[in-house]
């Protein structure tokens, strides 16, 4: 660039010959700066002065020859300064001369004419500067022009000798570079001939510069050699007609182009191995454009080859890593568009490659908030929080450039969605720009499936654990307790938090024995892993319940302890009943002897009231007659006495059987209202409370605190008889007088009654025996019957009665009874039979001779054919010989059994009546009877009323059946 391109821009410059003229305001010529043009206000006030000065000089030395005074200052500013001031100084000289015509007094028209003034004067000047000025102007720059040629011409000299000095400097140059090239530089004629190569070359193919200079270009090429060769890559190189073919390709291209790149070829070397070389070919023109040689530059590719060969097996080899992965490989541009992605990805989503290249990563994940099916087998709601959380591990990853186990949802083709974690890292560049992203994505469906299930069985391993009714207590290997459940909090009084982290000694006795026997199961229970034992646990409040504890250890894979769980379990109800069990087989044995006993007893009992009763029917005086014999009085009297006795030992009896109690229904139990029964017992114990303590200055308090309650199923006096028991032996307990509270409430199903009373007490040493039947405290007052009586009644109520009691404090005694859950059905009216007058023939079976031959003679008093048997099989055989109305049979009898009768009785013939007598305390339901062929039972001893009723209940049922 010469000095005016670097003076002035090139769109500034005008072209005069080799040389430019600036444009601009600073005038230059090839960079030479030329004197600044004034500015217009400049110009008018110089020419101004200028004209007046050389008009004023004129005017006085000539005096009034105004047309050379107005023509001289234009010629000699257009000379002076060009054709613009020129032109300028024409037209002022009009206003001028007017002006100095007024100035110097002239007179007007005459100067103006001998002036030369006026418009067309003025016209003639202006043209007169514009040509003086251009003349002036143009000759100043043809005189600038030529000196700057010559500068041209001189410095053009200068700058071509030093350019063939460089010239000759750089062909020195060129010939060290190609000959220190680390590439093979071959240069060869218009005919392929090799005219020059370096020495790198010769070194590559083992030649020497005489055998190689003026041999072709094809000499070492294996353009025309098919075959295989060993190549110094190490590895056989076969080369073929693909090989020649794309020589002539690049051949072609070379002579058509002029020039060729990047040619990967081979050349043989002189021991005949095979060189991998990349060529670049250009052809050598002269100024007619004609080909003139060529020059080569090659490169000896060897090691790029094997790193190529390398690089491809390493290529192929991860390519079949990530292929081969079972776990999910993407990668992305730098904008997050998916750039490739292997067959476990495609697999996962159930799409094809052409659906997921190019598509951005987003798009493969829940888009919008909403619910949805999952591959878990479960809904998946996606909310704001789900997208705010995707968003905060975006902005990790763009500030640390990587992020791990990220887990969120993909969505698949069919719009399921996959629970997936992804490890992502973005990759750069050389320069550290960011490239892209690579993605590790795998399918945890199965791991959520099992973490669900995990969750779930934790969950209910929780639920169990805390809905057991059971304390669990967990703790470590040291024995510090790591959890207990709600059950054990309840159980001990303490919160769980009090309880974690605590021992579990805080739970133990202080009792020594108690301590050394759980040290006892302690090393059982680390021998054997498991260990059980009954234990009082001491609770909060300091107070100790008997409890069974069984505790396991839970031991590593290496058999190692870790941890302890222990189920603890409340068995202070469980001894209680363990005790009424107890009492209840007392009851039970001593009832079966009962039993036995008053079998006996009935039958003597039966046969004496039977006989009294009967003796007084027949010494009854006639109808509205009175007795007044007084022997016969007195014998009335006597027979009262016999039978008031009988009746007495018949509830004696009574009382016994109760201690058996084998009945699970009574057919007298009804709907019973407690508070009512508890009133009644009170009215019944009054004398002993109110007037008897009155009369004795003791003062007896009664407090009731009844709740409102449903009703229970069961006997109305026998309920009674148990609660006039209790208040009974409260008012024993309390001979100076104190205070008895009766309350009532509902608790869940059952009623409870608490009767508490402030006496004495009953010892420890006694209170588990109170139940036992005849035992007393009372002395020989007392049968020792009402507790065990009391007992029985509240067993076969489906109930429960407990005792506690402080000696000094008190006793209380706890009842609980069901609910009644199903009210029973109104009972079915009771038909009237009237009495019949047809006599009938009855058939009496029974062992004891005093009791059948009672029956027969209460029977024969009204007139009915009566035959008894002594014993079953008689009894049988006369049934079979002899045709009965009616049977009464004795059920315990030796050898065949009343129930043996019956069902021979009802075999023979079904329609006849079978009336059973027994001294046992037998209950019978409807069904039972009809399974039993019974018809009617009647117990001993019985009234006469009884047998006679019972006649006519069953001659009625026994014509209803003959009638069937």
């Amino acid at each position: 660039m010469d000095k005016a391109e670097q003076t002035c821009p090139e769109e500034n410059q005008d072209q005069i010959g080799n040389a430019k003229a600036s444009t601009n305001s600073e005038m230059t010529l090839n960079g030479i700066p030329q004197k600044k043009t004034m500015t217009s206000l400049m110009l008018a006030i110089f020419s101004v002065l200028t004209y007046l000065l050389i008009f004023t000089l004129i005017y006085y030395l000539y005096g009034k020859g105004m047309a050379i005074s107005a023509i001289i200052p234009v010629i000699v500013i257009g000379l002076l300064y060009g054709r613009v001031p020129g032109i300028c100084a024409g037209i002022l000289s009009y206003p001028i001369n007017i002006l100095m015509y007024v100035l110097f007094g002239a007179g007007w028209s005459g100067g103006m004419t001998l002036g030369g003034g006026g418009i067309p004067g003025t016209f003639g000047l202006i043209l007169i500067g514009t040509v003086i000025g251009y003349a002036s102007d143009l000759s100043s720059q043809l005189k600038k022009h030529r000196d700057k040629l010559d500068e041209l011409v001189k410095r053009k000299t200068e700058e071509l000798q030093a350019s063939n000095t460089k010239l000759k400097e750089t062909k020195e140059h060129l010939d060290n570079l190609i000959e220190s090239s680390i590439d093979c530089i071959m240069v060869s004629d218009k005919t392929g001939y090799i005219t020059k190569v370096n020495r790198y070359f010769l070194d590559l193919l083992g030649y020497s510069e005489e055998e190689v200079i003026g041999k072709h270009v094809m000499f070492c090429a294996p353009m025309f050699e098919e075959g295989t060769y060993e190549s110094t890559t190490g590895d056989m190189l076969k080369i073929g007609k693909e090989f020649a073919d794309d020589a002539h390709k690049m051949i072609s291209i070379l002579l058509e182009e002029g020039n060729v790149t990047n040619w990967e070829a081979c050349y043989f070397r002189k021991d005949n191995k095979v060189v991998p070389i990349e060529q670049n070919i250009v052809c050598l023109y002269n100024r007619k454009g004609e080909r003139t040689g060529a020059v080569a530059i090659i490169r000896d590719i060897t090691e790029r080859k094997k790193a190529e060969e390398s690089l491809r097996s390493s290529e192929e080899y991860l390519e079949n890593i990530i292929e081969s992965s079972l776990d999910s490989i993407i990668t992305t541009d730098k904008k997050g568009y998916v750039t490739r992605a292997n067959k476990s990805f495609l697999k996962l989503l159930g799409h094809k490659k052409d659906e997921v290249l190019g598509r951005h990563m987003a798009e493969f994940s829940p888009m919008e908030e909403g619910t949805y099916e999952s591959t878990i087998g479960t809904s998946v709601h996606i909310d704001k929080e789900f997208f705010d959380k995707i968003l905060e591990d975006m902005s990790i990853m763009a500030r640390e450039g990587k992020l791990s186990n990220l887990e969120f949802y993909l969505v698949r083709k069919d719009g399921k969605v996959i629970p997936v974690e992804e490890n992502i890292v973005y990759f750069s560049d050389k320069e550290g720009n960011t490239n892209g992203a690579v993605g590790i994505i795998r399918d945890i469906t199965e791991r959520e499936k099992s973490g669900r299930e995990i969750r779930e069985g934790k969950e209910f391993l929780e639920k169990i654990i805390q809905g057991s009714k059971d304390g669990i207590v967990i703790c470590d290997e040291k024995g510090d307790i790591l959890s207990v459940n709600t059950s054990m909090e309840k159980l001990s009084g303490f919160k769980k938090k009090e309880l974690i982290g605590k021992h579990t000694s805080i739970l133990v006795t202080e009792e020594k024995g108690m301590r050394e026997k759980i040290l006892i199961k302690i090393s059982e229970l680390f021998e054997k892993g498991f260990t059980s034992y009954e234990t009082l646990h001491k609770n909060k409040d300091g107070s100790f319940i008997e409890v069974e504890c069984n505790t396991s250890v839970i031991k590593d894979e290496k058999g190692n302890p870790t941890a302890g769980v222990s189920i603890i379990r409340d068995i202070t109800e469980r001894k209680k009943m363990e005790q009424q069990l107890l009492q209840s087989e007392k009851l039970k044995s001593l009832g079966e002897l009962a039993g036995g006993v008053a079998h006996d007893f009935n039958n003597v009992l039966a046969a004496i009231l039977g006989r009294v009763q009967l003796l007084k029917i027949q010494f009854k005086p006639p109808s509205g007659k009175q007795e007044k014999r007084k022997s016969m009085l007195d014998l009335m009297k006597s027979l009262e006495i016999i039978e008031r006795a009988s009746l007495d030992g018949a509830e004696t009896v009574r009382r016994i059987q109760e201690f058996s109690r084998k009945r699970t229904d009574d057919k007298n139990f009804t709907k019973s209202d407690i508070n009512q029964l508890l009133d009644n017992a009170l009215e019944f114990t009054s004398v002993r409370w109110k007037n008897e303590a009155e009369s004795k200055g003791i003062k007896i308090n009664i407090q009731k605190e009844y709740s409102s309650l449903p009703s229970t199923l069961g006997s109305a006096a026998e309920l009674r008889e148990v609660f006039t028991n209790l208040i009974n032996n409260a008012l024993d307990a309390m001979p100076q007088g104190g205070s008895i509270k009766i309350k009532t409430h509902k608790e869940n199903s059952h009623i409870l009654v608490k009767i508490e009373d402030t006496g004495a007490g009953i010892p420890e040493d006694i209170r588990n025996r109170i139940f036992d039947p005849f035992f007393t405290t009372k002395g020989v007052q007392s049968t020792g019957l009402g507790m065990s009586i009391s007992y029985g009644i509240i067993h076969r109520h489906k109930g429960t009665i407990v005792v506690n009691s402080s000696e000094g404090k008190g006793t209380t005694f706890t009842i609980k009874l069901p609910i009644l859950e199903k009210l029973l059905g109104e009972k079915g009216k009771v038909v009237t039979i009237p009495r019949r007058q047809r006599k009938a023939t009855i058939l009496v079976v029974d062992d004891e001779e005093d009791v059948g031959q009672l029956l027969s003679d209460i029977l024969t008093s009204e007139g009915h054919e009566v035959e008894v048997a002594s014993n079953g099989s008689q009894g049988i055989e006369m049934f079979k010989k002899k045709s009965f109305d009616m049977v009464f049979t004795d059920l315990g009898m030796p050898g065949t059994s009343g129930w043996e009768v019956a069902e021979k009785i009802k075999t023979i013939n079904r329609r006849v009546p079978v009336a059973l007598l027994t001294g046992w305390n037998i209950e019978l339901k409807d069904q039972e009877m009809r399974d039993k062929n019974i018809d009617i039972v009647i117990h001993k001893p019985f009234e006469v009323e009884r047998v006679l009723r019972s006649i006519h209940e069953v001659m009625a049922l026994g014509d209803r059946l003959k009638a069937v």
